[in-house]
């Protein structure tokens, strides 16, 4: 059971409503119980009072699934919070307990904090805390700041401030970056109240605070009622810290405190935030003693304070976990892989690495390992159930007289035929040929699991996929957890043929459509397109067709398409592909980006930025893999530090023999917005690149 918030702050007709309803009703996931609109204007109340708007009062209801629906109006002339009772029949103003008050007001606020919580919470690792202003040490800081994101979330943090700032005749914040919240009260109950922000944390700057006090001394001890908001509360120093200074000057007046946040309950707090915070005295913290390093809060911005980069390399032991899959395809990979391409068996759905599984079926060092697995895992006539039939299905039919169930879509398995095929199998193979995150695999197991005739029955389970191709070696871990633990009842297994570790980024993060999109920004439309960046946006624009072999690169011209890889190098053997080295720069770059080791992986995520180091260009000197490394890789992975770097070390590369595969991908990284425009070029290189045409000539500065 759940409740819905809406937010009906600032307007005066009650039409609003409807929209709202529509909008956020199948948000919360859950049966909603009761509803309540967020009102400060009276207006709205007194419309949806009015008996005009009976037939609009019933359908809100309606909607909402004959759920309560309540109002909590804000009354500047009681300093309140009213609640109302909406019906078809009327509406009528209740007795409002203030444990549901605070109940509604602790769920909105949740919210807004979950919302946005990747920017807002800072989360500490293994490798990394926080030093808190306070000399506290924490594994979790949250700035307020981060969570305002939009008008929504301001009304609602404002909302819920009124009766506090509508008290008060003064008012101090702990930053300025919460300054709209007091601003947006003060305009929702039509009052000027004067405030001020604190210099910095009253622990690290405790003289500025003083003198900040002393400067407004006239106007608070005119004060009746000043008033001091804190974003966060997590130790509770700010506010102790403050009183201590106001006690020291001897106003008159007692500020009150408010916290918009809290770590732990406090009667001064609107809303308890749901992570566990551990904090410690900085010359006893446990952080600190696992060897993890303290990061600086700042004291006033309350932002990482020594934020930098940290550069991680590519090494050998890492990338070699996936050189046995290059090994043994690397002369047929520019027949296997595609990229940027839709599957033609999944309504072009888009992958930007794709491996062919039809193509791979027919390869001879392919069908040996079916064999090989067959002998060891595949019972006398099995039932194989599946999307489709393929080869590996027809060949098990054919060797160990399998039944083959076809499904034609996973509830299928559970038709009164099929389950008596099932029951009567020796071992039931559930095969999909290709697997990213094992979905068809987990969705049959618990249908097995939870349908009451084969529920017990099944004695011998076997998932197999032909090539495994997950984005982390921790989607194995999970799926012979899920698929293959051990049951004393039931033999389970997961297996496959192949598998290699590819990217599986989202349609518009792969680096392909980041060169379309981008190509696109930047060339003038025309009747005539001859130029090479138009030709290279026409083959970009078929997902059907995808892109394939040298043209996994951008070539300035035709003489670098037969480039390969030269010997002694731990991502592929000598003679691989265009295509076959930036599949294996790209699974390289992945399996860093989920490296186990925390300290050598590729997370260039705030607040602690591992982004990939100059060793990567510097330890491989092939324009080649060079290329592939800035094709593969996102902007935000080159980092800062490390990028200005990289973009030095590469400009004084780029005039070398067989630099030009990298050349023409750096010039690509500069539209794509990679690397920064560089008018600083080499001669001869800026001169390819204003052969490319004037309009990119212009747009690069050259």
């Amino acid at each position: 059971m759940e409740s819905l918030v809406l937010n009906c702050i600032g307007n005066k007709s009650p039409g609003i409503v409807d929209t709202l309803i529509s909008s956020q009703v199948d948000t919360v996931g859950k049966a909603i119980t009761n509803c309540y609109l967020l009102v400060t204007e009276i207006d709205f109340l007194n419309n949806l009072k009015d008996s005009e708007h009976d037939i609009v009062r019933q359908k809100f209801i309606s909607r909402l699934c004959d759920a309560s629906l309540f109002i909590i109006y804000y009354c500047s002339d009681e300093n309140d919070y009213i609640m109302f009772d909406v019906r078809g029949d009327g509406v009528f103003r209740i007795d409002c307990e203030q444990k549901r008050l605070v109940e509604v007001r602790q769920n909105d606020l949740l919210r807004i904090s979950e919302r946005h919580s990747e920017q807002s919470y800072l989360k500490s690792t293994g490798q990394y805390h926080f030093a808190t202003p306070s000399h506290k040490h924490t594994n979790v800081f949250f700035r307020l700041g981060d969570s305002i994101q939009n008008k929504d979330e301001l009304d609602r943090i404002a909302f819920w401030l009124l009766q506090q700032v509508e008290s008060s005749d003064f008012i101090l914040i702990d930053s300025w970056s919460i300054a709209a919240l007091p601003l947006r009260a003060m305009q929702l109950i039509g009052k000027v109240i004067p405030f001020e922000a604190l210099p910095a944390h009253p622990a690290k700057k405790k003289r500025e605070c003083y003198s900040l006090l002393k400067s407004n001394s006239r106007l608070i001890s005119q004060s009746n009622s000043p008033l001091l908001i804190v974003s966060v509360v997590s130790s509770g120093s700010l506010i102790q810290n403050f009183t201590n200074i106001v006690k020291s000057i001897s106003f008159k007046a007692n500020f009150s405190a408010l916290a918009v946040y809290s770590f732990e309950e406090k009667d001064y707090s609107l809303c308890k935030l749901a992570h566990e915070v551990r904090n410690y005295d900085f010359n006893d913290c446990e952080h600190c003693k696992s060897g993890s390093k303290a990061i600086e809060i700042h004291p006033s911005a309350y932002y990482i304070k020594d934020m930098r980069d940290a550069g991680v390399c590519l090494k050998k032991a890492l990338a070699e976990g996936n050189r046995a899959f290059f090994d043994k395809y690397s002369k047929n990979l520019d027949d296997l892989l595609f990229f940027h391409k839709g599957d033609p068996d999944k309504n072009q759905k888009h992958y930007a690495y794709f491996i062919d599984y039809t193509k791979l079926l027919s390869l001879e060092q392919f069908r040996q390992q079916i064999e090989t697995l067959t002998k060891v895992s595949i019972a006398e006539k099995a039932t194989i159930v599946c999307l489709r039939v393929d080869y590996l299905v027809e060949y098990l039919k054919e060797i160990k007289d399998c039944n083959v169930i076809e499904l034609g879509a996973p509830s299928h398995i559970e038709s009164p035929e099929n389950i008596k095929i099932l029951l009567s199998s020796n071992q039931i193979v559930v095969y999909e040929s290709t697997v990213i995150n094992g979905e068809f695999l987990t969705l049959i197991n618990t249908r097995i699991r939870e349908n009451n005739s084969l529920a017990g029955k099944v004695s011998d389970l076997l998932f197999l996929t032909g090539l495994f191709r997950p984005s982390s070696k921790s989607i194995e871990q999970r799926l012979n957890r899920s698929l293959a633990y051990k049951d004393p009842k039931v033999i389970r297994n997961f297996k496959y043929i192949e598998m290699v570790v590819l990217p599986d980024p989202k349609m518009g993060e792969c680096p392909w459509c980041v060169e379309r999109n981008s190509l696109k920004d930047v060339l003038k439309p025309s009747f005539m397109k001859t130029g090479i960046l138009d030709l290279r946006l026409e083959l970009l624009s078929s997902l059907e067709c995808g892109i394939r072999g040298s043209d996994a690169l951008f070539h300035f011209n035709e003489s670098t398409k037969n480039i390969c890889l030269g010997n002694e190098s731990y991502l592929a053997p000598m003679g691989t592909s265009i295509a076959g080295v930036v599949a294996a720069v790209a699974s390289g770059v992945q399996l860093l980006r989920e490296n186990s080791d925390e300290k050598n992986r590729l997370a260039p995520r705030f607040p602690y930025i591992q982004s990939l180091s100059l060793d990567n260009f510097t330890n491989f000197d092939e324009g080649l893999i060079r290329a592939a490394f800035i094709r593969v890789a996102t902007s935000i992975e080159f980092g800062m530090i490390e990028k200005e770097k990289i973009i030095q070390y590469l400009i004084s590369q780029m005039g070398r023999d067989n630099q030009e595969l990298m050349v023409s991908e750096y010039f690509l990284a500069m539209i794509c917005g990679k690397f920064p425009a560089n008018s600083h070029l080499p001669d001869e290189i800026a001169q390819k690149v204003r052969m490319a045409g004037p309009t990119i000539k212009e747009y690069l500065g050259l």
